[in-house]
């Protein structure tokens, strides 16, 4: 199949790499921008997609840009959150 397109082996797997970095970018997003998926214990997986998305092969995807925005700025929020938390408990 792949030989009938004019592709070598390499390019298949360059191929299949790219079309799985895809894949995984949405499937961050979508955990990141529903917000049903992650709780707030799950935090420390914010740090395991920015060193994704800041691969060489990946970060060349506007999407892993985009992503990073949505990390930022669930990150802010979460940190806010913690920030007023802790405020309402130094009242009591």
């Amino acid at each position: 199949m792949w030989s009938e397109l004019g592709w070598c082996f390499s390019q298949v797997l360059l191929w299949r790499a790219l079309n799985v970095s895809v894949r995984v970018l949405n499937t961050f997003k979508s955990m990141i921008v529903d917000n049903d998926i992650l709780e707030d214990e799950d935090s420390f997986i914010f740090e395991r997609m920015k060193e994704f998305i800041s691969n060489e092969e990946v970060q060349s995807f506007a999407a892993a840009k985009q992503l990073g925005i949505h990390i930022e700025r669930v990150v802010r929020l979460l940190l806010l959150q913690c920030l007023k938390i802790a405020e309402t408990e130094a009242y009591f």
